[in-house]
């Protein structure tokens, strides 16, 4: 099987603008915000976790990058300042809505328009960043998305690796939703999904190449897995202690 025609500049913008239109943000609740609770449950009291470990520091200030309805905002208090970023307008509006305390911006996470050393914490869920489409364009977001914490921040992501891919098309979701996932390659490393939006065409770095570039700007990593397709990464930047730095999750 022959691989994908390398992603040009504009993919990211096309790809965004064609699918996050209208329709498709206002059924965004149902295809990824309802039907999930299980994972939501695991982000919050990961979120949990990490605003625990950040409540002694100075104010804690929260970018999620690709934030989409910015639904994670939603359930912490608005004592903690929040910014969105998102390439969709639409998107944009619903997350506006929702979270009338955070400040949005619109913006291409491949060029942040943020200075080093300006986040607490940073979070990309639902492996959103697998829309960049090319194994060096991720790295480069996860290194710069990493330069922008504050020594002791904390980096959140939600990563889909190739090996959690193959067994997506049996799920009750993607026989509830008509969305199947079809590999582009053999390993899956580029793949595609379809649903109500079209096509969305996507990449999947492995977590070795992913935990490498977010390692190369200090930051030390911890990973696990939530027995769904999900493998999330936390990581502090210049950590100085010993040991695991976040508390054992409850089973």
């Amino acid at each position: 099987m022959s691989g994908p025609a390398p992603p040009s500049q504009t993919t990211f913008r096309d790809t965004t603008r064609s699918i996050y239109g209208q329709a498709y943000s206002d059924a965004y609740p149902e295809l990824y915000i309802a039907p999930w609770t299980r994972k939501h449950s695991t982000n919050v009291e990961v979120l949990k976790l990490i605003l625990l470990r950040l409540q002694s520091s100075a104010p804690t200030v929260w970018l999620d990058t690709c934030c989409g309805h910015a639904w994670h905002f939603s359930r912490f208090p608005s004592t903690i300042r929040k910014v969105g970023a998102d390439l969709s307008r639409v998107q944009l509006e619903h997350a506006v809505l929702r979270n009338p305390d955070a400040d949005f911006v619109h913006a291409d996470i491949r060029s942040l328009p943020f200075a080093p050393d300006s986040f607490s914490l940073i979070t990309n869920f639902w492996g959103s960043y697998c829309y960049l489409g090319d194994e060096s364009e991720i790295a480069a977001f996860f290194q710069h998305t990493a330069s922008l914490l504050k020594p002791g921040g904390f980096l959140y992501a939600e990563l889909l690796l190739p090996q959690a891919l193959s067994s997506f098309n049996g799920s009750d979701f993607a026989a509830q939703h008509a969305c199947t996932v079809r590999p582009l390659v053999r390993d899956y490393s580029h793949w595609m999904f379809t649903d109500s939006g079209g096509e969305h065409r996507m990449c999947s770095p492995s977590r070795s190449a992913i935990i490498a570039a977010v390692e190369s700007q200090s930051v030390r990593v911890e990973t696990f897995d939530d027995g769904g397709f999900m493998t999330h990464l936390v990581g502090v930047r210049r950590a100085p202690e010993p040991g695991p730095f976040l508390p054992r999750r409850s089973p």
